[in-house]
């Protein structure tokens, strides 16, 4: 499994060495700053997909704020 996800020329990416093995991939960050991001997973293996993203926003100064998700395509 691969996580991308890209605002405006910033992009970042992180893939999990290991599928299926029950540990979670290392944690990446996108400063891109405020607005829409796009956020991209992806898999080369067979089988089904079977994976949980955590994500979240905060602030410059590490304050959460909100965070919501538009789900475009999932197959």
């Amino acid at each position: 499994m691969s996580v991308q996800t890209r605002k405006g020329i910033i992009a970042t990416n992180i893939t999990d060495p290991i599928g299926g093995d029950g540990i979670s991939s290392p944690v990446v960050h996108n400063w891109g700053g405020d607005g829409a991001y796009t956020v991209l997973i992806d898999k080369s293996g067979a089988g089904l997909n079977n994976y949980a993203l955590t994500f979240h926003c905060e602030t410059a100064t590490g304050v959460h704020t909100g965070t919501g998700i538009i789900i475009n395509q999932d197959q």
